[in-house]
This record gives structure tokens, sequence and C-alpha cells, in this order.
């Protein structure tokens, strides 16, 4: 994995831990009121973007190093990765 790759990645889910040690946090601690549920649930989809994300990427990675290894063209290979994401992608959605 490329570094650049790696530390965004990394920097994606170290983001999400950190909204949702704050929300664990304020739950915890009664601070989350019904005035704060919005900003909880805010907090979770943020998170859970964050996680997508990354997941999106390392994903990516792993099926272009994959691709690599095989005999199909650059261009194929390419084709090929981008149709797998779309497709889990998808299926992620449900």
């Amino acid at each position: 994995m490329q570094t650049t790759q790696k530390k965004n990645i990394l920097t994606a889910l170290k983001k999400a831990r950190s909204s949702l040690d704050r929300t664990i946090a304020a739950l915890e601690s009664g601070e989350a009121q019904r005035a704060q549920c919005f900003d909880v649930l805010q907090q979770n989809l943020a998170a859970i973007g964050l996680i997508k994300a990354a997941n999106k990427h390392v994903l990516a990675r792993h099926i272009a190093d994959v691709l690599a290894q095989c005999d199909a063209s650059p261009r194929r290979a390419a084709r090929l990765r981008d149709e797998l994401v779309k497709v889990i992608e998808a299926a992620q959605r449900k």
C-alpha cells in the first residue's frame, strides 16, 4: 500500500474513532439529553461515513494489487477494479 493512501486511511479511521469516543463519553456521562440527540446522530453518521470511505480505499487498493498479479492488461484491470468497487458499494447500501 502506498504511504499516502495508508496515511489517508489511518487518518479517516482515527477521526471516526475520535468521533465515536466523544459520543460514547457523552452518553455514558449523561450529557446527551434530548436536545443533543441530533448531535449524537450526526456524530454517528460522520463516523459511519469515515469508516465506509476508508473501507472503499482499502478495497480498491486490494483489488488493484490482485489484478496487478493477473494476466489482464492495465486498462482491463482498471475497468475490472472499478466494476468490483461499484458492485460492492451497491451491496453495502442495502
